[in-house]
């Protein structure tokens, strides 16, 4: 951040600092982007923030991050965690915290299909 910190803009919310830039292709890129990702539990992802707020929502945070320390697979749409996921006998098991739309199991669907590292005879949508 250091080297290009004079090409960034900032937004101060409460606490904390949002740093941001621009680029022509921007919407582009974040268009070509998957809305649905199977992310594995230690994820950097799930790791890299110390606010996770902005990707789970509190009340699902004790379903993701176990007391034992195990992080649970999670199944992101949108960029938001949706709930969590497992592969058990051939079976892409998912466990929804929201009510999903037949859209969005399709999308889901989908998406599992369409990954390279899940390998499953069935899925699952609870």
């Amino acid at each position: 951040l250091q080297y290009i910190y004079h090409e960034l803009y900032s937004i101060e919310r409460e606490k904390d600092i949002i740093y941001y830039c621009f680029y022509e292709n921007l919407v582009n890129d974040i268009n070509m982007l998957p809305q649905v990702l199977f992310l594995a539990g230690f994820d950097p992802v799930l790791l890299a923030y110390k606010n996770k707020s902005r990707y789970i929502d509190v009340v699902h945070t004790k379903q993701v991050f176990l007391r034992n320390g195990f992080i649970k697979n999670v199944l992101l749409m949108h960029g938001r965690v949706i709930g969590v996921w497992r592969v058990y006998k051939n079976v892409l098991e998912i466990y929804s915290f929201l009510k999903l739309s037949s859209e969005e199991k399709n999308s889901i669907k989908y998406n599992a299909i369409q990954s390279a590292y899940l390998n499953f005879n069935k899925i699952t949508i609870l």
